[in-house]
């Protein structure tokens, strides 16, 4: 349930890209400004399925953000975050009633080796097994660098498995439900069962 300060302004969400936030809605006068406006995070309480609005969150670690637009309504106004390569596989997988329209990876300084958190668009993941030993590893590769994650030696001898490529992404097919939405609560556009 969100909370009443929240319900009383109009939900709008605004999408982040690797230029930056902004907002994708109808320009607004020269005179709104948009801290005026409240931003909404949506969050899905798995024990529950309900959905929560509120007005910040905090990210530790990697994560994903998939930019989405809504095949019911056609807006393109919202992204989603996702908060590992399991969970991103599912999501591309389970979700209905959105299409995926790129992927973007939230790196943060103990991923990339860098000072500051980084927006990258996502190239590829690619999960490695040991054969001779039970360690392994997920490589990350994107448009600014190449990061490995696990303690498995690359040179020696491996399986792997390609968990996601742009290619997959471009073959991804959307499908449609037939969402019932009570609009006096927060929803999700993307249904994940």
């Amino acid at each position: 349930m969100c909370s009443p300060a929240l319900r009383a302004f109009p939900h709008r969400v605004v999408s982040i890209t690797a230029l930056g936030i902004h907002e994708p809605s109808p320009p607004q006068p020269q005179s709104a400004s948009l801290a005026t406006e409240p931003l909404v995070i949506y969050t899905l309480d798995p024990a529950s399925r309900e959905v929560h609005a509120t007005k910040q969150c905090e990210v530790e670690g990697p994560c994903f953000l998939a930019t989405i637009t809504s095949i019911h309504t056609g807006k393109r106004n919202r992204a989603v975050i996702i908060r590992c390569a399991f969970e991103l596989q599912y999501f591309l997988h389970a979700a209905t009633d959105v299409e995926v329209e790129g992927l973007q990876m939230l790196c943060p300084p103990t991923v990339t080796g860098r000072n500051l958190w980084s927006l990258e668009e996502l190239l590829q993941i690619v999960f490695f097994r040991g054969v001779e030993t039970e360690e392994s590893a997920v490589v990350y590769r994107t448009s600014i660098g190449t990061y490995k994650l696990g303690n498995l030696d690359l040179r020696r001898k491996k399986t792997q498995r390609v968990w996601y490529s742009e290619q997959r992404l471009r073959s991804y097919t959307s499908q449609t439900s037939n969402p019932i939405w009570d609009m006096s609560k927060p929803v999700l556009y993307a249904s994940v069962l």
